[in-house]
């Protein structure tokens, strides 16, 4: 599909990060609504979309489609497809190492859990990784920055968190309104009728 402009309609919902956003471009502005994604995410999400777009209606959707934990990353992906859906609009997705470097404005390694082990993208045209502790662990000793959800470092082994210190991580210095922006100016997305979500892969217990 062709790419769509910018100055359509968009809704966009981020639910990945522990302080989901959503955002609604319409008629040259952009309204947001933020709230933390904790208890009662379908809710909230609903909520602040019916807010946002009022009687308008978006004519594209933007998700931000993971990896990243179940609960958020389903009832974002859920409520973009159904609304795409219900007003047969197209539906685009972005990855979060993608909005994660758009926001630390860096083309810096970033790192997130992924169960027992790691998910490693090198750069913005590197290759998504799957690494161990063990290798995860050599490439953190040679950086002096990483970008990562510095409130997921729980999920990360003690061991990677050793690695993780305060100032070894990038701050997400760029807005969620100044990133879309450029997300929906400069990328080269892909449109269609509904996208699936990329989960972070549950740790085993025991």
């Amino acid at each position: 599909m062709i790419l769509k402009k910018f100055m359509l309609k968009t809704l966009c919902i981020q639910t990945v990060l522990p302080k989901a956003e959503v955002l609604f471009y319409s008629d040259s502005k952009c309204r947001m609504k933020s709230f933390i994604a904790n208890r009662h995410q379908a809710e909230k999400l609903f909520s602040s979309i019916k807010n946002l777009i009022d009687n308008d209606k978006p004519e594209q959707i933007l998700i931000v489609s993971g990896p990243g934990a179940f609960t958020g990353l389903r009832v974002g992906v859920t409520a973009g497809n159904a609304i795409a859906y219900a007003l047969n609009i197209p539906i685009a997705k972005i990855t979060t190492f993608d909005y994660l470097r758009m926001r630390a404005d860096q083309n810096l390694p970033i790192v997130l859990p992924n169960g027992h082990d790691v998910l490693w993208q090198e750069n913005a045209n590197g290759k998504i990784e799957s690494l161990t502790t063990a290798d995860c662990i050599k490439k953190l000793k040679k950086l002096d920055k990483i970008i990562t959800i510095q409130d997921y470092s729980e999920r990360f082994s003690e061991e990677i968190r050793d690695f993780l210190s305060p100032d070894k991580i990038i701050p997400l210095s760029i807005g969620p309104k100044k990133a879309f922006d450029l997300i929906l100016s400069n990328s080269k997305l892909n449109w269609a009728k509904e996208i699936k979500p990329d989960y972070f892969r549950e740790a085993h217990i025991g």
